[in-house]
């Protein structure tokens, strides 16, 4: 009798260990490298390490290890430095002109070869929004994925507008001068204005966005020549120009704090500003007046730029690695996963059935408008992916800044508030000065063109 009860303790005692050894946490986990531009004490840093901690204990044999870099431009510098040297992380978020070079230089898993089946690459090509995908592939092969992506909105004040008797934002470029003109107020008649209707950053993306809705182009479809120069160009800059220095509507940030427009719309300085999707989670808690959403006005076309980066893995990664990265990135990318990033961050969910989740719809209901944003995707455009533009891309944003503080044009500008120079003969030397300026952009990025 004692010998089978002690058979049956051993047995049990075995199948006990047996049973536990099935839930251990493996000792050697497959650690897999993810470098982010966020700062780990920041907003946006942590929703992301939050969902990744989520994922690791789901996970407990993968560890999806993120190091953020502080900053985009320190993610590029530590990137490259990091391929030279050989030992760059399994796994990055990196924007399209980047994802270029790195694939020129065959550094990067093709995604569509990690599917296990046709029939779910076919489902998530359908899904995905078509700019996010567009965004993801060269050469007809998948070589990322999208991660935090966004559109430009226009943000205004409901308050303002309801009290100017103004019952929607504007939806072209003549509508946006003529509420911006009735929108624009010397408050205190000393011949200056002290109320906007629009505070602007004075930036290249908004530039890029007024050239395509003008039906210019930034480069030639191989990346050779520039074509943001053109009359289409001009006119473009012309248009931003024309806020400050012809309709006296908007005052410019062109250096300094980037978000010095954000701070002055939240204080109620300005009636409208144009800002990423994005731009909405960081001002709500500073907010005294409901925040109206809209897409931005348009003009002979409708287009709007999409911001952000994508997700990429290194082929210098192991085939367990590569697997684990994989699995992190269908996840996050699922569904549920980017409609909780997308209420969490508000940046774009990067499914079209994420806008059927509950979370989402739930998001609707609460303000309608976010809607009509995301829908701007429709006619979403890209960044030229090319090494040309990699670089380049910073002599025109350059460019954008140098015109704004044009000694010409402001001289000009002094002699038609005299009454001295006609409109005419200024608009002309805006357009000349707007030339010189992109025209010197286009000279110094050849170099990365040859």
């Amino acid at each position: 009798m004692f010998r089978k009860i002690s058979l049956f303790i051993i047995t049990l005692l075995l199948f006990h260990s047996c049973m536990l050894k099935g839930k251990e946490v493996p000792k050697d986990k497959v650690i897999v490298r993810f470098w982010h531009p966020f700062s780990a004490d920041s907003s946006l840093g942590k929703t992301l390490l939050g969902l990744i901690a989520e994922f690791n204990k789901k996970h407990p044999e993968w560890s999806i290890k993120a190091e953020g870099m502080g900053s985009y431009s320190v993610l590029k510098q530590k990137l490259i430095a990091s391929i030279i040297a050989g030992n760059q992380p399994e796994m990055s978020l990196a924007y399209e002109a980047w994802i270029a070079k790195f694939y020129k230089a065959d550094k990067l898993v093709h995604m569509d070869e990690m599917f296990s089946s046709t029939q779910e690459w076919e489902h998530l090509k359908r899904d995905l929004f078509k700019a996010f995908l567009a965004s993801c592939m060269i050469d007809n092969k998948l070589i990322s994925m999208p991660f935090n992506k966004s559109v430009p909105v226009l943000y205004y004040n409901k308050n303002i507008f309801s009290k100017n008797s103004i019952k929607r934002p504007p939806r072209t470029w003549e509508e946006f001068i003529r509420i911006s003109k009735q929108l624009t107020k010397d408050n205190n008649n000393d011949g200056k204005p002290d109320f906007w209707g629009i505070i602007s950053r004075a930036n290249l993306t908004d530039f890029l966005n007024f050239l395509k809705q003008n039906k210019g182009e930034i480069l030639d479809k191989k990346g050779e020549n520039t074509l943001f120069n053109k009359k289409e160009g001009v006119q473009a800059l012309k248009f931003f120009l024309s806020w400050k220095y012809i309709h006296s509507i908007a005052d410019f940030y062109s250096g300094g704090n980037p978000y010095s427009y954000q701070n002055d719309f939240t204080a109620g300085r300005c009636a409208m500003i144009i800002g990423t999707c994005v731009s909405r989670f960081f001002m709500q808690k500073k907010l005294t007046f409901p925040l109206g959403t809209a897409p931005i006005f348009m003009h002979k076309k409708k287009a709007v730029l999409v911001y952000g980066t994508n997700i990429v893995l290194f082929n210098k990664a192991t085939a367990l690695q590569r697997k684990a990265g994989w699995e992190f990135i269908k996840w996050f990318t699922s569904p549920e996963i980017t409609a909780l990033w997308s209420k969490k961050t508000s940046y774009m969910p990067v499914r079209k059935s994420a806008l059927k989740t509950k979370i989402l719809q739930d998001e609707f209901r609460k303000d309608p408008e976010l809607r009509s944003s995301i829908m701007q995707l429709e006619y979403a455009f890209l960044e030229p992916a090319f090494d040309s533009w990699a670089f380049g891309r910073e002599y025109l944003s350059e460019a954008i800044d140098n015109v704004l503080i044009d000694t010409d044009i402001e001289s000009a500008y002094d002699e038609f508030s005299n009454k001295k120079i006609t409109l005419d003969q200024f608009e002309k030397i805006i357009e000349e000065r707007a030339s010189f300026h992109l025209n010197k952009a286009a000279n110094k990025m050849k170099k990365w063109m040859l």
